[in-house]
């Protein structure tokens, strides 16, 4: 994992970046609920409309701000992303590129295809996700039930009682889904695995007449794959 992430380093700039606008726009967000409340506290229950449109006018600044940020976050996590997904790819390239004829030998086709498209593609999207998304989520359940109980501290006990049962309920269905994610990859293996095949042999297929059967088949393991695909997605 180290390895890989070493790919990052190249774009470690933006990548900053990305998390410094995301930061930006979780701050900006958070504070809108805080916003609102004074906004009812302080000018509709007083009824001084002179409050409403000082903190209303905030409020629209602020979602502003949060909507520029949260793109600027979007473009600085895809060039890091991209970036990465390239030079992996090609230093993937280069070693299939390396390898002897025993150890060439020693993987499917289908797989190495599946390994430098496929497989880099997810690794790029979960590095996009990682500056995007998936660091955000643990400050949204901290910086919420911090703003919680600002607002409302019984309220803010609750959501703090209940964050970490919702923690231990995500962690088990990641497990589970990384499991079913593998069963996946075997099935996308085997999918490419029979175009290749058909690909090479396909005037075989046609002196023996087995387009019949080599459709069948392609459907057999294209549905294998859409039945897993389907239950790891759920």
């Amino acid at each position: 994992m180290g390895m890989m992430f070493s790919f990052l380093k190249k774009y470690r700039v933006p990548a900053i970046a990305a998390l410094v606008m995301m930061l930006l726009e979780l701050t900006v967000e958070l504070s809108q609920p805080y916003l609102i409340s004074k906004i009812i506290d302080e000018g509709i229950r007083q009824q001084d409309l002179s409050v409403v449109w000082l903190w209303g006018s905030v409020l629209v600044g602020s979602a502003v701000i949060a909507f520029m940020a949260g793109i600027s976050s979007s473009f600085f996590a895809s060039h890091a992303s991209q970036g990465f997904g390239y030079d992996l790819r090609e230093k993937l390239y280069r070693k299939v590129q390396s390898f002897s004829y025993p150890v060439f030998k020693r993987f499917a086709t289908s797989s190495l295809i599946t390994r430098l498209t496929g497989d880099v593609t997810q690794v790029q999207d979960t590095v996009f996700m990682s500056l995007r998304f998936m660091t955000r989520v643990p400050l949204v359940v901290i910086g919420s039930i911090v703003m919680a109980l600002v607002v409302h501290f019984r309220l803010g006990l609750l959501l703090a009682v209940m964050a970490p049962v919702l923690f231990v309920f995500v962690l088990v269905m990641m497990r589970r889904t990384v499991t079913l994610f593998k069963g996946v990859q075997r099935r996308l293996d085997d999918v490419n695995g029979v175009i290749q095949e058909n690909l090479t042999g396909i005037r075989l297929i046609r002196v023996f007449v087995r387009m019949r059967h080599e459709i069948e088949r392609f459907a057999h393991y294209g549905g294998e794959l859409m039945k897993g695909t389907v239950s790891a997605l759920r």
